[in-house]
Order: C-alpha cells, then structure tokens, then sequence
C-alpha cells in the first residue's frame, strides 16, 4: 500500500485552481480538477517515460488500451503511434 505524499507548504496550482473555480461558480469544478490533474499526469508519465506507453501504463497502474485512449480523449496522443 502507498502512503499518499506529503501536502506542500505553499499553495500549489491545484490549491489555486480549485480555489478558482470555487470562486468562479463554476458547476462543474470536480470534471475541470480531474481534467487538469489527468493532463499533467498523464504528459509527465509519457515524458518520464520517453512516451513508452507500456512503461507509463505500469507507472500509472492502468492498462495500455486505458492510457492510449486517456492520450487520445486529452489530446496528448503522439500522431506517429496512431
């Protein structure tokens, strides 16, 4: 089992971000917070990785077809491996 990390001392974009939307009246903030992370997440994973799906699947701890389809809906998808 994972320990979950650490909370960082200052306010990090994801504290602003979701402050933001509060205070915006979005009607939507946890789609638009679960967006911005899966974003970042997901190019960082690809990036550490080299953009080897089958490395970041393993990293994530989701299958390849999930990763793949996740790139795609997000528009991160390398246009070479489609």
């Amino acid at each position: 089992r994972h320990s979950s990390p650490a909370e960082p001392a200052e306010a990090s974009a994801l504290d602003r971000l979701i402050r933001e939307r509060i205070t915006a009246d979005s009607d939507n903030v946890y789609a638009e917070v679960v967006e911005w992370v899966e974003r970042r997440l997901l190019a960082d994973a690809m990036k550490h990785t080299r953009g080897n799906l089958s490395k970041a699947s393993r990293l994530l701890g989701i299958s390849r077809p999930t990763l793949r389809a996740k790139l795609n809906a997000l528009g991160l998808a390398d246009p070479a491996t489609d």
